[in-house]
C-alpha cells in the first residue's frame, strides 16, 4: 500500500504563500475544501494547483530553451536563459504567476539548462503537445 499523495509531488522549495483565511469565533476552526473525495484545506488544494502550473510552465520552457540551443540561433546559453526570464516576467500577469512562482521557474530552468548532466546530443522536435512552439503563445 503506497502512501505516496499528489502533495507528496510538491517541490521542497516551491513558493509557500500565507494562509489567506479568517472565521469569526473563539473556537477553532478547520477550514477544508472538498476535492476528489478527499477534505483538503484550502491553502494545501491551492499550493497542489500553483505548483501544478508553474511545474508545466517550466517543462514547456526548458523543451523551448532546447530547441533555441538546439538551431543555433543563440549559442550563450545565459544570454538565451536571460531572454527567456525576461519574457516570462513580462507575461507573468497573462499567465497569474506571483513573483516567488516566477522566480522559481527562473531558478529551475537556469540550473536545468546550465548544470544539468544530461546529454544534449538529442534535440527536442520543434513543437509540444499543445502545439505552442513560441514562448509568448503559452497559455
Amino acid at each position: 500500500m503506497s502512501t505516496d499523495t499528489k502533495a507528496d509531488q510538491v517541490a521542497h522549495d516551491f513558493p509557500t504563500p500565507a494562509p489567506a483565511a479568517c472565521v469569526a469565533g473563539s473556537h477553532e476552526k478547520v477550514l477544508v475544501e472538498e476535492c476528489a473525495g478527499q477534505y483538503l484545506d484550502d491553502a494545501r488544494h491551492r499550493l497542489l494547483e500553483r505548483h501544478e502550473i508553474c511545474d508545466d510552465l517550466l517543462l514547456q520552457l526548458i523543451k523551448y530553451t532546447k530547441n533555441k540551443l538546439a538551431s543555433k540561433s543563440c549559442a550563450d546559453k545565459s544570454v538565451l536563459l536571460d531572454g527567456v526570464v525576461a519574457k516570462v516576467n513580462e507575461r507573468r500577469f497573462d499567465w497569474r504567476l506571483s513573483v516567488p512562482e516566477v522566480s522559481w521557474i527562473a531558478l529551475h530552468l537556469r540550473q536545468h539548462i546550465l548544470y544539468d548532466s544530461e546529454e544534449e546530443s538529442t534535440p527536442v522536435q520543434p513543437g509540444n503537445q499543445d502545439g505552442h512552439e513560441e514562448l509568448g503563445s503559452a497559455s
